[in-house]
């Protein structure tokens, strides 16, 4: 029985990955889910995180942001709004989204639509920052 299945990766920019994988992990609203061959078929909403992806039995992580994840006949499809490799990010320009997007948060005058995108940037400057941290660490 085969232990990979084929996993795609799509944003409104990039067909970011498509090829064949061991496992998928993916923040939800609901927690982290992971997802090997075989699973059974499954819609879900992605949260904005750190994913990883097993493939050849090494482990890459990469930020994911809002979408929806599908799983059916060791297929998944992830349509988020962004996709990133560590290696795409840049430290100081993650830390300076960081700040812009706290300072709207605490504007007073920010408009609950402003307010929510800030939460979101926060949500993806944070997670952008944590996979660069981790990557140093290694």
């Amino acid at each position: 029985m085969d232990k990979n299945f084929h996993l795609h990766i799509y944003t409104p920019r990039r067909i970011f990955f498509d090829g064949k994988v061991q496992m998928v992990v993916v923040n939800t609203k609901e927690g982290k889910i992971g997802v090997m061959a075989d699973h059974l078929p499954m819609t879900v909403a992605i949260d904005t995180g750190i994913a990883k992806i097993q493939q050849d039995d090494k482990e890459r992580e990469l930020v994911l942001t809002e979408g929806f994840m599908t799983v059916n006949k060791n297929e998944v499809v992830i349509l988020a709004d962004s996709a990133e490799w560590p290696e795409e990010l840049d430290l100081q320009r993650c830390k300076d989204a960081l700040e812009r997007a706290d300072a709207r948060l605490n504007d007073k005058e920010t408009s609950s639509v402003e307010l929510t995108r800030s939460e979101r940037a926060v949500k993806r400057a944070k997670a952008r920052i944590d996979i660069l941290n981790k990557s140093e660490e290694k």
